[in-house]
This record gives structure tokens, sequence and C-alpha cells, in this order.
């Protein structure tokens, strides 16, 4: 049988939620399409996930070896101006901040050297245009990933955050 994504709900229906025949298609379809190029539909990353000088969330993930739960944050950094409701966005910023916090493991790793990381603080509050009080709380963020005490950014970060929701 040759399907496509589109038929899931179909390929469900007919195998009646028979996984192993299901997760087959979907491995097929997997070697079929190795990249989102020709996809139609698809216009690549949205520009609120893309800074200025070529700079996505991406590049600022791997630079910064963002664990989930402070990725996630980063997005709603990156975000909370151009989609959906700017205090939702915010809020959601604080709750993945205040999940990391809840995660020691993922805090105690040795901090990173900025000379390191490929792409400077300061390029990447420039490139998305984080300045004023979110400019501050992006800054304390991204400094929980080069000085030796990330609970403190995290947690100036968060208050910079919420100071700023309540302003708006």
């Amino acid at each position: 049988m040759t399907a496509s994504p589109s038929d899931l709900p179909v390929l469900i229906g007919n195998y009646g939620g028979d996984k192993s025949t299901i997760y087959g298609q979907m491995v097929s379809w997997s070697k079929d399409v190795n990249t989102t190029a020709g996809v139609p539909g698809y216009e690549g990353a949205p520009a609120h996930y893309q800074g200025h000088d070529g700079i996505q969330n991406f590049d600022v993930w791997d630079a910064f070896n963002m664990d989930r739960y402070r990725a996630s944050a980063w997005k709603y950094f990156t975000r909370y101006q151009h989609k959906g409701s700017i205090k939702n966005d915010l809020a959601k910023l604080v709750h993945y901040i205040e999940e990391a916090l809840a995660r020691p493991g993922i805090l105690g790793v040795e901090p990173l050297q900025e000379s390191e990381l490929g792409l400077s603080i300061e390029d990447v509050l420039k490139a998305f245009e984080l300045d004023g009080a979110m400019g501050e709380a992006a800054e304390d963020f991204l400094r929980s990933f080069t000085e030796k005490n990330p609970k403190v950014y995290l947690r100036s970060a968060r208050a910079h955050v919420l100071d700023y929701l309540r302003s708006i």
C-alpha cells in the first residue's frame, strides 16, 4: 500500500490503530521525504523564529547547547511580539523558565565559555531585536548558560519578564 501523511486518519481507521502497521507506513514515508524542500505550502521557518543576519532559533539553541525547557523559553522570547497573544506568550516563557529552575540536573552542568559559543550574547540580542526590559531578561536568560550560577540568572530573567508582563 502506498500512502501519504494525509492518509494517517484512514490508516488508523483501516488498521484499527494497529501501531506496527501504522509505524511501518510512517517509516516508508520518512524514506521518501527526507527534507521539507518541495513540500507544498512549506515556506521555511516563520519570520518570528528568524533574526537578522540569518540567525535562527536553531542556531541559538545549538550555540548555547540548550536543554528542551530553556529552548522552549527562548522560542517565546523571539516570538512574543510577532505571533498570538503577547501576554499568553510571556506567561509561557515564564512557565518554561520555572520548569528549568525545577530541574537541578539541567542547571548543574559546567558553564559554557562565551568565546566558544560561535554567537555572542550581544549578537543574538541584536539579531532578534531584544532590547529594553525584554532585552535585559533575554540577556540574563542567555547568561544562565555562561555563568557559574545559572539559577540566579534565570530568576532574574523571570523577574524581568514578570515586570514587563505587569506593565502591559
